[in-house]
């Protein structure tokens, strides 16, 4: 500032001088900001050339949770349908087939004993027929020795024959006709009984395929359950575990946390009081040198202003910091004449 600018500002009112101060305030924060840019691209570029800090794998360290859930493998309702189907008609063919052979043997047999009696039948009214005609011949022969062919009592003779050789085909027709009467009789109670059997086994076979069903579904759903009671009770196991690892890794985490931070603390004072080395010194002194070269640039009291509790300068300047404080406050300036 000029001796002439100094002289104007002894007339200017006080609000109005404030109001200048806090203007150049709001305009050397506004250059600062590239000065601030620089500085975060320099720490980035160091931070980047540092080696990566290793994850700790904490989880390694404790054994992982052991216990396995259960896997169900139980059958479905149409596998057990068609397991129970299979216990419950088993032998359902076997049986069929056993019911065929005994009814249709007893059928045969009935059939047989059928053609028997009518044969028996033919048999009967064939001898019947050819007893007539002995008979007959028989008549002849006795009525033309006593001369009388041609008498009444030949003719009786005939009429009598004739009439007891048709009452005994009538009874041997009647007795068939019983006789075969009864078989039809008997083959149809052999075919009802058949049909019977075979509609008792299919019923037998439902009922017992039904029973094992339900068996079947009844044990599948208790051991269903078991297994989802025991993977419940594996979910909250393991739940709990869990929760206890990450408590301890929490723990760890939080002693690693504290160790780091002694361990940053010891090097902020180390480096606080013997300043950096290596490569970290050669960017920081670039840091240092962007700051002063800015700060410089501004009225040593405008720089303090700006520079003083600068937090995001203090991060980027670490122990540079400070120096720079006093580097502003050192630089001489020339005293105001009518100050």
């Amino acid at each position: 500032m000029t001796i002439w600018d100094e002289i104007k500002e002894l007339f200017l009112p006080k609000d109005e001088l404030d109001k200048r101060k806090e203007q150049s305030y709001k305009d050397a924060k506004n250059k600062e900001k590239d000065l601030l840019d620089k500085l975060y691209k320099l720490d980035k570029e160091y931070t980047d050339s540092l080696p990566k800090k290793e994850e700790k794998d904490y989880h390694s360290m404790f054994e992982p949770f052991s216990k396995k859930e259960k896997v169900d493998n139980t059958l479905s309702n149409d596998e057990l349908d068609n397991l129970a189907y299979k216990k419950a008609y088993k032998d359902y063919d076997k049986k069929l087939n056993n019911i065929d052979k005994i009814y249709n043997s007893n059928e045969k047999k009935a059939r047989e004993n059928e053609e028997k009696v009518k044969q028996t039948g033919k048999e009967i009214l064939s001898n019947l027929d050819k007893q007539f005609a002995i008979n007959k011949n028989n008549i002849d022969t006795k009525m033309q020795k006593q001369g009388l062919g041609f008498s009444s009592i030949k003719d009786n003779l005939h009429r009598e024959n004739k009439k007891n050789i048709n009452e005994k085909k009538q009874e041997t027709n009647n007795t068939t006709k019983k006789y075969l009467e009864n078989i039809n009789s008997l083959i149809g109670d052999i075919l009802n009984e058949k049909n019977d059997a075979k509609s008792n086994l299919e019923k037998e076979s439902k009922e017992n395929y039904q029973d094992i069903f339900n068996d079947l579904v009844k044990d599948r759903d208790s051991e269903k359950q078991k297994i989802n009671d025991y993977n419940e009770k594996l979910k909250h196991e393991k739940i709990a575990y869990d929760n206890k690892v990450e408590r301890q890794i929490d723990a760890l985490k939080e002693k690693d946390r504290k160790k780091e931070l002694e361990q940053e603390q010891i090097t902020r004072e180390n480096e606080n009081k013997y300043g950096y080395t290596g490569d970290k010194k050669v960017n920081y002194d670039k840091r240092l040198n962007l700051a002063i070269e800015f700060y410089d640039s501004l009225p040593k009291e405008l720089a303090l202003r700006v520079a003083n509790n600068n937090l995001e300068l203090k991060r980027y300047l670490g122990a540079y910091y400070y120096p720079l404080v006093k580097h502003i406050e050192s630089r001489y300036e020339r005293k105001k004449i009518f100050s």
